[in-house]
């Protein structure tokens, strides 16, 4: 990507194309399901960007985590709970309780002020996942931000993250498997 449209942002998407390699590390977007296909997951989650965790090519899947902009409100006025669910992606203000601030690769931006939902790992079709924007651009944690994500993943580090609590709805991930498979 050149390096003046580094800070660019995308144009809104219309219709979004498939992504041709889903790998971790991804911002993508979930389409909406086909037409005469019964949803699986929560219709609000549908329509919105997504960070890939991992893909696994044999059962055509990928486990995500969903990013939300709070449709442009102030997330320092969230409560507490709210905010302990979601990591800011800059430009968005760092976290107000903890101050983590994940970033993208090479300076570039998402349309709005992100967050990270991280209370929930959703497995998804592949067929699911487009492009973040129309131009099929490659968006991505920088390696940093990514490092940190994982960690406060796997190791609990993140207020609101509570995979392995009896009785949650939130599904456990192995990260460290998951950065031994990805040789980082």
């Amino acid at each position: 990507m050149p390096a003046s449209s580094q800070l660019a942002f995308p144009p809104a998407p219309s219709s979004r194309p498939p992504h041709p390699g889903i790998t971790a590390n991804l911002i993508l977007w979930l389409l909406p399901p086909p037409p005469l296909q019964i949803p699986t997951l929560p219709h609000a989650i549908y329509n919105h960007p997504v960070l890939t965790l991992s893909s696994n090519l044999a059962s055509r899947t990928a486990n995500i985590l969903i990013l939300t902009s709070f449709a442009g409100r102030n997330f320092r006025w969230k409560n507490e709970t709210v905010r302990e669910a979601h990591l800011p992606i800059y430009p968005s203000e760092a976290h107000p309780d903890s101050d983590r601030l994940l970033r993208l690769e090479g300076g570039t931006r998402l349309r709005r002020n992100s967050y990270v939902k991280i209370e929930r790992v959703y497995e998804v079709d592949l067929e699911l996942l487009g492009s973040y924007d129309d131009c099929g651009g490659v968006y991505r944690l920088a390696a940093e931000s990514w490092e940190e994500l994982v960690d406060c993943l796997n190791m609990g580090d993140c207020e609101g993250w509570d995979g392995d609590k009896e009785g949650s709805d939130k599904v456990h991930f192995d990260f460290m498997r998951l950065l031994e498979l990805l040789g980082t």
